[in-house]
């Protein structure tokens, strides 16, 4: 379709005469509204010539997103996709709403400069939003900038020159071996079936998400193996299952005879509770599930405010139900497991885990320390 543009006469209040071009410029891809290049002339000939001027202009697809703001990127890019996990989109929106629509989101695109962004970042700690909190807002409007980029939007990406606060890694805490075989002895007093949940998170150091998502027929009785392959995670709807861990990798974990014989007992259980209730257990059946036949998995959400409930009992401060995944790493090193075993049963990676869970040492430190007093001491 051919860009048409019109001419309109316009007489001033001072008498003169002027007159009023206006060329479609197609639809802006920042808010799917029409865009209108606009311009005045003072002859008849010039508004023509300008006219010819701002058809070509339109019709090269020079003009797209010149006049678009921040939070006009960030919409279309977190529509059209944006972070890939559900749950992180809808933290990122959390994010948006409070820290950036009313504030950096409202500059064009075209006078955003890094200098813009460092003073953001200052009105952010001046309203105590904590660095790590601010390094997350950076993250989102430079994830959308480089989209931006790409889409032709922006020439680059400034926030790549900005200086978001730096955020240290915090030191994980991590209950003690004896304090979990302590927690799960109470926990199969009265809640037997979360004891065995603690207990297989605690020896496989499997993610919350994961727990939820395990199913009966991710275990192999013979091998003695569990197959973790998919996770319960996060949307603005409903939790839901999707078929592949954090790292989109498909993991074997072995399990010991103990927690094996553990697993016999609690399948056996949800079997005659199923028959119990009349309904059989379903084929998928999820190994932690609210209802009788096993489709309904538990939510992360739920089994994180039941295990504060037990940590309560035990006068256990800053631990959380990812602990016990921490928990696991740091028995596996502490016993010099070799990093390559901790990653494959973690699903992290070496890296991840040298610079990650080393950090939660505590017996081998412990001896390093020993070792290290004990040649200077007289």
């Amino acid at each position: 379709m051919a860009v048409k543009g019109t001419i309109r006469r316009r007489v001033n209040k001072d008498g003169s005469t002027s007159y009023v071009c206006q060329v479609k410029a197609g639809h802006d891809p920042a808010t799917g509204k029409q865009r209108v290049l606009t311009g005045t002339a003072k002859s008849e000939r010039a508004a023509h010539k300008l006219v010819h001027e701002l058809v070509t202009k339109a019709a090269s697809g020079e003009v797209l997103a010149a006049d678009a703001t921040l939070n006009e990127l960030i919409d279309r890019w977190l529509e059209l996709g944006g972070p890939a996990e559900a749950s992180t989109r809808m933290t990122y929106r959390g994010y948006i709403r409070n820290h950036v629509t009313g504030d950096i989101g409202q500059v064009k695109l075209s006078r955003l400069r890094p200098e813009d962004l460092d003073r953001w970042y200052s009105r952010l700690k001046a309203k105590g939003l904590a660095p790590a909190s601010i390094r997350k807002c950076h993250v989102i409007v430079s994830g959308a900038l480089s989209q931006g980029r790409r889409w032709g939007w922006v020439v680059a990406n400034v926030a790549e020159l900005a200086s978001p606060p730096s955020v240290p890694k915090p030191v994980v805490r991590t209950p003690e071996p004896d304090q979990v075989r302590r927690m799960l002895a109470t926990t199969a007093e009265v809640d037997p079936e979360f004891a065995v949940y603690i207990r297989l998170a605690a020896v496989t150091g499997a993610r919350p998400g994961e727990m939820c998502g395990l199913r009966w027929a991710d275990l192999n009785w013979k091998s003695g193996e569990i197959v973790i392959r998919r996770r319960v995670s996060r949307t603005e709807s409903a939790p839901v299952l999707v078929d592949l861990t954090k790292t989109h990798k498909t993991r074997t974990v072995p399990v010991d005879q103990g927690t094996l014989e553990t697993l016999r007992r609690f399948h056996a259980s949800t079997v005659e509770r199923a028959d119990f209730c009349g309904v059989a257990l379903h084929p998928d059946a999820h190994v932690f599930s609210s209802s009788a036949d096993g489709r309904v998995f538990w939510q992360p959400v739920s089994v994180s405010r039941r295990f504060r409930t037990i940590l309560e009992r035990h006068g256990l401060e800053h631990v959380t139900l990812y602990s016990l995944r921490h928990q696991a790493a740091t028995v596996m090193i502490d016993a010099g497991i070799d990093a390559k075993t901790v990653s494959e049963r973690l699903g992290n990676s070496v890296t991840t885990v040298l610079t990650t869970y080393t950090r939660a040492r505590t017996a081998a430190d412990r001896a390093a320390a020993d070792l290290m007093g004990s040649i200077y001491d007289t």
